[in-house]
This record gives structure tokens, sequence and C-alpha cells, in this order.
């Protein structure tokens, strides 16, 4: 009797049955899949019930130095249960708790707020992917036209442009990378740059300046006045001694909300400064951009549409 050898499509056949065989552990059974759904309910019903009744305990939990060593990480599964009490015993639990209904001593991150934890959760489920415009189409336009609300909110002209990144030390980044691509930089050049800040600056600033390759351009500190702002009259003194000693006056990084005072650069003045040097004006919002929504507060943003880029966090100021 012939044997018959098997075909390609008969060895494909074979190998999705082998995976399936072999990924077959990675499914999780119906009774198993509601326990742990109602297990996780459960914690954020407690946790957000706490949040309501101001019933979380302390602020802070633990010292940095004095937490519960947490146990290696093993090939072999672990109970669901355990995973959560280690979650509450030794994260939940641990240390400082930012969405704590009375911590007052750090920017908010998104903490707190039911609508933001949704948010959170839901795309996540659906495994939702922005990357490619036709592959997703609805949710890369639902993207840009919040790129377009921000925009607007701050009054830039037409013809802006934006994405949507992980936060705002990213986002300074990205910035500082178009800022050095838009300018042309030289490599050759890069010790000759200066880029002006005052002395409360977040320090995204400069660790982004090291990511984009300008490790050796010159960070230079603008004085401040007595209420914490940078001096637009100070900025343009350091620039043009800086320009006549052969150095690049090349970016101005402005603060609308200073992440340990809250104080707000005069970005109209410094805007006049950068159009009469040609500096690029570079505006973190990261903390303060969100509060331009508060009528009260507009006069504070005078000038930002002027910026050539800008960075705001709606995990901050918006709470998202």
């Amino acid at each position: 009797m012939e044997k018959i050898q098997p075909t390609q499509e008969d060895n494909l056949h074979q190998t999705l049955l082998d995976l399936k065989e072999k990924t077959s552990v990675l499914e999780v059974p119906q009774v198993e899949r509601e326990k742990m759904t109602s297990r996780t309910m459960e914690m954020v019903n407690t946790y957000d019930d706490h949040i309501r009744n101001l019933t979380w305990g302390p602020v802070k939990t633990a010292d940095q130095g004095s937490l519960p060593v947490i146990g290696e990480i093993e090939e072999d599964p672990s109970e669901y249960d355990l995973v959560m009490q280690d979650f509450n015993a030794h994260l939940a639990n641990g240390g400082i708790n930012p969405g704590h209904p009375t911590m007052f001593g750090f920017v908010p991150c998104g903490h707190g707020t039911y609508p933001a934890a949704m948010g959170a959760f839901i795309p996540v489920t659906f495994a939702t992917y922005s990357g490619i415009h036709w592959k997703s189409t609805s949710i890369v336009e639902m993207e840009n036209k919040l790129i377009t609300w921000v925009a607007d909110l701050f009054g830039y002209p037409a013809g802006h442009a934006g994405n949507i990144s992980s936060g705002g030390s990213l986002a300074t980044l990205t910035a500082l990378a178009v800022a050095r691509d838009s300018r042309e930089l030289k490599a050759a050049d890069f010790h000759r740059c200066v880029i002006y800040c005052s002395e409360f600056a977040h320090y995204s600033v400069q660790k982004g300046l090291r990511a984009v390759g300008l490790r050796e351009a010159i960070l230079r500190t603008v004085p401040v006045d007595k209420l914490l702002k940078m001096t637009a009259s100070g900025l343009e003194r350091q620039i043009i001694e800086d320009t006549k000693t052969g150095l690049l006056p090349f970016l101005v990084a402005a603060t609308v909300g200073t992440t340990l005072t809250g104080s707000v650069d005069p970005v109209n003045d410094i805007a006049d400064v950068c159009d009469r040097h040609q500096l690029w004006l570079h505006v973190d919002a990261a903390y303060g951009g969100f509060f331009a929504l508060c009528d009260e507060m507009k006069q504070l943003f005078v000038g930002v549409e002027r910026s050539d880029s800008i960075v705001v966090n709606p995990h901050k100021g918006a709470y998202l």
C-alpha cells in the first residue's frame, strides 16, 4: 500500500494544532474568570468606598527602608488570590498613596476619579491599538481631535501638529528633538548651543537634552523675581552676552505651573525676547496647563499660543 506523504497544508495544520495545545495553558476557564473578576471588583469597590468616605487611613503607610521584601519572580503560575494578597500587602499599602483624599504634597496623577479609572481599564480590556491609521481609523481620529481640542484651548493657529505620549518626560524629549531638527543644529555645534530656563524648571528638560544628544549643550539658569518667575529682562541679557562670546542661543524652556511652587513664567514677555533673537520657545505646562479651562486663570496663559512647542498632562491638572 502506497504511503501518502503529508502535504505542506497538512504540516501547517499540525503546527497550528500543536500551538493550540501549548498555548491552552493561557486560557482561563470561565469559572476562574468569574472569580478573578469578582475578586478584582471587590478590591476596587473597597478602595472606592475608602476614597468616598475618607476612611483610607494614613497617607503614608511605610517608609521606603522598611517595606517588606517581595518574593522573587518564578516560572510557575501563582494563585490569583495570592497575587492580590501580595498586591495589597506590598504595593497598594506600601509607601505614599498619591490618590489619598488628603494627599496635598505631590502633583496628582489621575488617582481617585472613577471615570479616569474606567478610561484606563476599558482600552486595555479591548486591546485597542492606535499606532496605524488604517488599522484603527476611529481611534486615531479621536486622538487627533483631542490634540486639536488642546491646541484650540491654548489658542494655537491652524497648522499645528502634536502627539499623545506616555507622560511629560517623553513629551519634553519629543519637543526637544523637534526643536533640534527644526533648527537644523549640527552635531559639531552642540557644545555651543545654549538652553535657558529658571531654577524651577522640571528635571525632564535636562534629561531630555541628554537623550536627544545635547548633553554637551549649555543649560543656563535665568534669574527669577520675588514671585519665582523667570525674568524676561534677565533672559535677554544672558542671550546677548552668550551671542557676543560666540555661543548659539537655541531654546528657552518656560514653565506654566512649576511643580515646586506653582509659579508661572511670563510667557508673553519671554515670547517677545525669543522673537527678537530667533530662539525656539518651549512651554512646560504639564502641571498647570489645564487650569486654562478656568476663566479666572486664563490671564496666566497669555502668550502660550506664540510658543513653538508645549507639554500638557491631563493626568495632572485634569485628573485623567
